[in-house]
């Protein structure tokens, strides 16, 4: 299967660190169909306007697109390339997972946070006017069908990838209409959601309480202008935006890129740190559902920045771009080594699933459902199971949950000589993580035998 992506290379640093995330997505042996457009100042000197026709024409085609810095010139008439493609393509929802990576020394640990961002309206909507000279009015619009649909997409994000609390940043006791229409509609998408816990809180709490401690917050869920400045807060509390990937996602195409600048300073010279680009294309992985091979490159670069021998400059090192990006190729980890970053109780499971391929789709459906699997000694898999994400197996594949377990049989030994059987096991909720014969009725109708 090929995957067609439009790619936007930029300029400055752009080409060389795009040309290092290709390099580390085509190393996971998935392949591509590239289709390169120009835009921003490499557009403009080709006598194209920032953003042209032919580039979006590519983006709605495919899809899918993988953006590297770009360059809109100052003080000429050109209009922003990154708004342009927000307003052209309906791009609502900026996404800017958060995360603390071994290795990297900063001031709080285990920082694992998404911050939401309403892309398309507030005051970034651009609708200023000057009222009288010396007077300028700038209009911050808020619409409930905007407001509705991110709360909606971070909502589901939340439960889909188990988190269980949604923080709703605003400044309602100042804009009473604007950030009251949000909350409002924020507090009718999470009525939907009992199960996720939803705080409300004013913005400048929020900054406190991100430098004081960000691992109390899990999603954070607000506006256009709360959601720029907060995301490189974020950025900054777990190493800068040189580690921390993006993405712009609307209803049917979505922008993957790094949101660190363009740096001409250094372009050309092989000194660009490509984590944030590669990061946003293992996230682009996740988009398309190559879900594998995007935990197999954010593997990679965990083992990189822990082992700190390579390096760039913004990290302390002295590395080059094409150093950092063949070390992450050298350290990217084996299909079966890990399929997911999930969050939830651990399971053992025996069986020699490493040698019998009819397997690897089953573990490639549970990674789409968020477990995290790791192949233990003895053929074992260790799996971190988020209850939530329970629900996205197909019926076929559930237990009684009476029985509070999920198994599939198959035709697996059980190296440990326990009777361990079925074969595959996955632990919900607090029920053991060893699970005797007969846990699964076999004769359930959502049960399923596994033949070879």
């Amino acid at each position: 299967m090929h995957y067609p992506i439009t790619l936007l290379p930029g300029d400055g640093i752009g080409p060389e660190v795009s040309q290092a995330a290709v390099a580390v997505l085509e190393a996971t042996g998935l392949e591509f169909r590239w289709d390169q457009q120009d835009a921003g100042l490499v557009a403009v000197e080709k006598g194209l306007p920032t953003l042209p026709a032919p580039a979006l024409e590519s983006i709605r085609n495919n899809r899918v697109a993988l953006k590297a810095p770009i360059t809109t010139p100052v003080g000429k008439g050109f209009s922003s390339v990154n708004v342009g493609l927000r307003k052209a393509l309906s791009l609502y929802v900026s996404l800017r997972p958060v995360r603390s990576w071994p290795g990297l020394e900063t001031r709080h640990r285990d920082v694992d946070l998404i911050v939401f961002r309403e892309n398309t309206e507030g005051l970034y909507a651009g609708r200023e006017h000057e009222i009288v000279p010396g007077v300028v009015e700038a209009l911050k619009i808020v619409t409930r069908e905007a407001s509705l649909r991110i709360a909606q997409y971070a909502y589901d994000y939340a439960r889909w990838t188990g988190r269980h609390k949604v923080t709703v940043i605003h400044k309602r006791a100042v804009m009473r209409l604007s950030d009251g229409l949000f909350l409002d509609c924020c507090r009718e998408v999470a009525r939907k959601y009992p199960f996720i816990e939803t705080e409300e809180m004013p913005i400048d709490q929020v900054a406190m309480n991100l430098v004081l401690d960000p691992t109390r917050f899990q999603v954070l869920l607000t506006d256009n202008l709360f959601g720029d400045i907060l995301s490189d807060l974020c950025s900054g509390l777990v190493g800068g935006l040189g580690i921390v990937p993006g993405a712009n996602i609307g209803d049917e195409c979505a922008v993957f890129e790094a949101v660190h600048g363009s740096a001409p300073d250094i372009a050309g010279r092989n000194k660009a740190n490509p984590v944030a680009l590669i990061l946003s294309a293992a996230l682009m992985l996740h988009h398309v559902g190559a879900h594998q091979e995007g935990n197999r490159i954010e593997t990679a670069v965990a083992r990189v920045l822990a082992e700190g021998r390579v390096r760039t400059g913004d990290l302390g090192g002295k590395a080059s771009t094409t150093e950092m990006t063949q070390a992450i190729i050298d350290a990217l980890p084996s299909p079966l080594e890990t399929l997911n970053h999930g969050r939830g109780r651990p399971a053992l499971i025996p069986g020699d699933l490493a040698e019998h391929n009819l397997v690897h789709p089953i573990l490639d459906l549970l990674a789409v459902a968020g477990a995290q699997i790791e192949v233990k000694p003895l053929g074992r898999l260790r799996i971190r199971w988020p209850p939530p994400a329970i629900r996205a197996l197909p019926e076929c594949l559930r237990c009684d949950f009476r029985t509070n377990g999920v198994a599939l049989r198959g035709p697996f030994s059980d190296p440990t000589g326990e009777g361990l059987n079925p074969a595959v096991m996955l632990e919900k909720n607090s029920v053991s993580s060893r699970c005797p014969t007969g846990t699964l009725n076999p004769g359930s109708p959502r049960a399923t035998k596994i033949s070879t």
